[in-house]
């Protein structure tokens, strides 16, 4: 769908799947990744196999680079979502501090920055906060309780874990995952990553890193950001916030009114998610 003359693609396939790829890298102005991640939720991991794919994007000539899911889809035409970028080439990328009222997380974010990640499954983590016991706390510990296993190392957290550091050198920022940013924005991202592997360090304590990577990166060291990811997300009604919720609703063609409210909205490029091919083919009819 975005194919074309000026686009190219880098895909990152992750490292768990068995499935032969290789008919993607036939295709024209695509790179596949060599550096594969075993990706998993709310997980470093995320944020690695974004590293991985932004290297390989810069290695390309394109100027402007688009963080998309293998459930995303564009709700526009390439002709458009060009001409849309060429005239407003800002970074795309959500981003408010932490913690702070802006944020709708548990505690205002205060959760994901203060707190040691304890993964319980794939959908699941406990965020621990070393010598205190209030109600939090106690909530994050009662998910622990039925599942033994890992309830050892939460009372180790709780009891002899220092207290979290703060973010080394940048104020945190949390927000959603996809963004759009500028080749000029994206390089420096990469390069204060290789600078300062203290910031690589201290997420991997924390709770969804991949919502605060980029978005801490672009909101310290850019200045022309813009909120709009120019996606549509469609969380459930658990979410806590766009981004707060555990994953957001699988599209279905029940939902048409509301695709092609995404498709009239000037603003709207992508939307996600989506893995119904009739949901394709009506996008498809309409932008046709």
């Amino acid at each position: 769908m975005l194919s074309g003359n000026d686009t190219s693609f880098v895909i990152h396939i992750d490292k768990k799947c068995q499935e032969d790829i290789s008919i993607l890298s036939d295709l024209e102005g695509t790179t596949l990744v060599d550096n594969r991640v075993d990706v998993k939720w709310g997980d470093i991991s995320q944020v690695d196999a974004t590293i991985s794919a932004s290297r390989a994007a810069l290695a390309t000539k394109a100027e402007y680079f688009i963080l998309l899911s293998g459930s995303d889809y564009p709700v526009k035409t390439p002709g458009y979502i060009r001409q849309y970028l060429s005239q407003d080439p800002r970074n795309h990328i959500g981003g408010v501090p932490l913690p702070s009222n802006q944020c709708n997380w548990l505690q205002h974010g205060y959760r994901r920055i203060g707190c040691y990640a304890l993964r319980l499954n794939s959908k699941n983590i406990a965020t621990i906060e070393p010598r205190k016991l209030d109600i939090q706390n106690l909530r994050q510990l009662a998910k622990v309780v039925i599942r033994w296993k890992h309830l050892l190392k939460a009372l180790r957290i709780l009891t002899h874990y220092p207290k979290r550091p703060p973010c080394p050198k940048l104020t945190p920022h949390g927000g959603e995952y996809w963004w759009r940013l500028n080749r000029e924005s994206l390089e420096r991202c990469i390069a204060y990553l290789d600078q300062n592997p203290d910031f690589h360090s201290w997420l991997l304590d924390s709770a969804n890193p991949d919502e605060l990577c980029f978005n801490t990166l672009a909101y310290n060291l850019c200045d022309n950001n813009d909120g709009n990811i120019l996606t549509h997300i469609s969380w459930n009604a658990t979410s806590s916030m766009p981004g707060g919720g555990k994953s957001p609703d699988f599209l279905t063609i029940t939902s048409a009114i509301r695709i092609t409210q995404q498709i009239n909205n000037p603003d709207i490029l992508f939307i996600r998610k989506i893995k119904d091919e009739d949901v394709m083919d009506y996008i498809d009819s309409l932008l046709s």
